[in-house]
């Protein structure tokens, strides 16, 4: 039967209340954080602390006067409930030892509103003795692991049996078990005051001062460790022998003259800070440090410091940095490693950058495949870090822009020697897919200047860049003031067409496409800005500003829009239907919305879908996953065609025209220019005009200008053309006057002369 409930006196177990200048020890009973409570020595619940009140869910009033199994019983459901036997016996042990018990972590079913809660606690029993001596009862106290049980022992038995946490095991379980650690043992230091003070036993906070796996150092007022555990020796190398006596700040890496516990005036916040220690081996260990004021038995100040390794959450740290700052690609350092590391060099007068772009990089990447131009960049990638002096840094940009940064460029010679030095690296022959690919790169050179930050010096470089690439391929160029407007100027032209766009102030010539009677068959649209200050603009012009601002799939959509609903209005007796073709640059196969975009395009426009050409450059056709084979067949299934842009200018060969699924072969002019006078290109003329005949494709000549070459190309079997012998492009009202002539004469004559601009 129950004992009878009673009000516990504690004046049998300590003084009920401090005298003056002593603490009140009832008073951390009460306001520990660790659930904990009082039995006499027939296991009577004599008091319980609010911690283990919220930890139960029970009332003081519940449990005061009941033994402690008869408060909390075995789950009669759980045939493998052995929670009262553990805590018996080691109650028992308390009363016959007179020492102190750790029971590890153990499971309970802990009683709550009729059913029970499982709860994984951490025990330990400390004796309690009268002032005289005598054993008057037991002060039971746990830590509750029950949120995180299982990470906490796998941890427990590693650092157990090698002194330290668990490298593999989560940064999260570790910190928290860390955490853990240092609250046990904040508790358990003052339990040991407690005990101390009510003669309890201490072993406890040996015991566990030992066990924990984190280093933890106890050092005086003058930075001196008085003592250190198994787990600070482990972490540095050392023996406690050795440890005890060193200065703190010789436990710190030569950089660090710091001292170990905080200064005099340091801030609460400079109590917890990030070290680097070196151990006996040499090594160093990066560790955070927590600092807090202890006191030495004897009473006089004492610091307790606990180390926690970090070593392997700083190397996480650095190599999510490394990844945040280098290319995946090339492995060179990429944009914002280049904005990190010129922050940091940008008012070195020496400093200069050097921008550097391949040449014709899009044609390889449309002829052989984007797989093959990243394989080009990063044989150049490797040349670069292979062959550039030590101390000079280079960068990917962006695509096919690369970045080379002279920290002091007077080192190794002058702005333009070393602008020399990387040009030549990056004009070289690359085997690529089995082929040897000659390639060049515009490079464009900057230096600093004082007022100039590093944006501003990377500016001057693009503007520097930007005349290079306008010289011709394999160019060079240095920065000067002027070509600082140029980039502002392009900046502006930018925002201008962005606004020409938006208000439809863009225009489209047409040139036709005639048969071999000269009359026309099709006509391609040809975008013109007409600029309010600068006169027309042709694409050479606009198409660079557009990719430079994103606007090209808009200006797409602006050019099929206005070129279907012209061509839409073609209908005369001589031409019932002239086709109408629109070279595509934003729009690809490959981008989800392209077949819905084109239809509803067509669609609006009213023209019937036999009359559209989309011309798309080789890499379109090259590179078919499924969504653009997919794109190719739901727009031949309407009735529309492809055309192979600029064909034969790429790195290409002719054996893959066969594979490209277009119903028309566009030769580049290239090929047209000297038909009449070199019998290669008159060779290439006539093999691809077979190829395209034998595969039921049509084939056009572009830039066709002269009456020889017409004849020789006629000659070799091609049967459409397109060139200024015809027409140039011309505004629509002069296209629908061409189509009312009948038949497109060649230039020279008289009609011919009045639509010629």
């Amino acid at each position: 039967m129950p004992a009878r409930r009673e009000s516990v006196d504690l004046a049998r177990y300590g003084p009920r209340s401090p005298a003056a200048g002593e603490v009140d020890y009832r008073g951390v009973f009460q306001a520990s954080s660790s659930p904990a409570m009082v039995l006499d020595t027939n296991l009577i619940i004599r008091d319980a602390n609010p911690a283990y009140l919220r930890a139960t869910g029970r009332g003081l009033a519940d449990l005061v006067g009941r033994h402690i199994f008869d408060a909390f019983p075995d789950n009669p459901d759980d045939p493998d409930a052995n929670g009262t036997a553990n805590l018996n016996a080691s109650l028992q042990a308390v009363l016959a030892t007179r020492a102190a018990q750790s029971m590890g972590v153990q499971k309970y079913d802990v009683p709550d509103s009729g059913s029970f809660v499982e709860k994984y606690w951490s025990p330990v029993n400390s004796p309690i003795f009268a002032e005289d001596g005598e054993l008057v009862g037991i002060l039971h106290r746990v830590e509750d692991v029950t949120e995180f049980r299982d990470d906490l022992i796998r941890a427990l038995r590693y650092s157990s049996t090698h002194g330290r946490v668990d490298p593999s095991t989560d940064v999260e379980v570790n910190r928290r078990f860390t955490e853990y650690a240092a609250a046990a043992m904040a508790n358990t230091r003052l339990y040991g005051e407690l005990a101390s003070k009510l003669g309890w036993a201490s072993q406890r906070f040996a015991d566990l001062f030992d066990l924990v796996p984190v280093g933890i150092g106890v050092l005086d007022e003058t930075d001196h460790l008085v003592d250190a555990n198994s787990s600070l020796c482990e972490l540095l190398g050392t023996t406690r022998a050795d440890l005890v006596g060193t200065a703190g700040r010789e436990l710190l890496s030569g950089d660090d003259p710091g001292t170990i516990i905080p200064g005099a005036d340091a801030r609460p916040e400079e109590h917890a800070r990030e070290r680097m220690l070196q151990g006996a081996d040499g090594l160093f260990v990066h560790c955070k440090i927590h600092c807090a004021v202890s006191q030495h038995d004897r009473g006089d100040r004492a610091w307790l410091a606990v180390f926690q390794d970090i070593t392997e959450q700083q190397r996480r740290a650095e190599e999510l940095h490394y990844q945040a700052t280098h290319d995946n690609l090339t492995g060179l350092v990429n944009r914002q490693g280049i904005t990190e590391f010129l922050d940091e060099v940008c008012r070195n007068p020496g400093l200069a950058v050097l921008l550097c772009d391949v040449d014709n990089f899009k044609r390889i990447n449309d002829s052989l495949g984007h797989a093959a131009g990243d394989e080009l960049l990063v044989a150049l990638a490797r040349r670069l870090r292979r062959s550039l002096p030590a101390g000079v840094l280079p960068a990917r940009l962006s695509g096919d822009e690369f970045l080379v940064i002279y920290p002091e460029v007077e080192r190794h010679g002058d702005l333009r020697a070393c602008a020399d030095v990387v040009r030549d690296l990056l004009s070289t022959v690359v085997p690529v897919r089995g082929q040897r690919l000659g390639v060049s790169a515009a490079v464009g050179a900057a230096v600093v200047t004082e007022e100039a930050s590093s944006e501003d010096l990377l500016r001057f470089a693009d503007a520097a860049l930007f005349e290079a690439k306008r010289r011709g391929p394999g160019q060079v160029a240095i920065a000067e003031p002027a070509m600082t407007t140029s980039v502002t100027e392009r900046l502006y032209l930018e925002e201008e067409l962005r606004t020409a766009l938006e208000r439809n102030e863009l225009a489209l010539h047409y040139q036709p496409i005639v048969d071999r009677n000269g009359d026309v068959i099709m006509a391609e649209a040809l975008l013109r800005w007409p600029h309010p200050e600068r006169g027309l603009l042709m694409p050479n012009i606009v198409l660079p500003v557009a990719e430079q601002g994103g606007l090209l799939p808009a200006l797409d959509r602006w050019v099929l829009r206005t070129a279907l609903t012209e061509a839409a209005s073609w209908h005369t007796p001589q031409h019932p239907a002239v086709g109408i073709t629109v070279n595509l640059l934003g729009l690809r196969p490959g981008d989800p919305s392209f077949v819905e975009q084109v239809a509803d395009i067509v669609e609006a426009s009213g023209i019937d879908w036999d009359r559209v050409v989309l011309e798309l450059s080789e890499a379109s056709f090259v590179d078919r996953d499924n969504q653009t084979r997919h794109a190719f067949s739901a727009i031949n299934a309407r009735g529309a065609r492809f055309a192979v842009d600029d064909f034969g200018t790429g790195y290409s060969s002719l054996a893959r025209l066969k594979d490209l699924p277009a119903q028309i072969i566009k030769l580049d002019r290239q090929f047209t220019a000297d038909v009449h006078t070199d019998p290669a290109d008159r060779s290439i003329a006539g093999a691809v005009a077979d190829m395209a005949r034998a595969m039921h494709r049509d084939c056009i000549a572009e830039g066709v200008e002269t009456s020889e070459q017409l004849a020789q190309l006629d000659a070799v079997g091609l049967q459409a053309f397109q060139g200024w012998l015809f027409a140039p492009a011309i505004p629509p009202e002069q296209f629908r006057a061409l189509l009312t002539e009948g038949r497109c004469q060649r230039v020279g004559s008289a009609a011919t002369a009045q639509v010629r601009p």
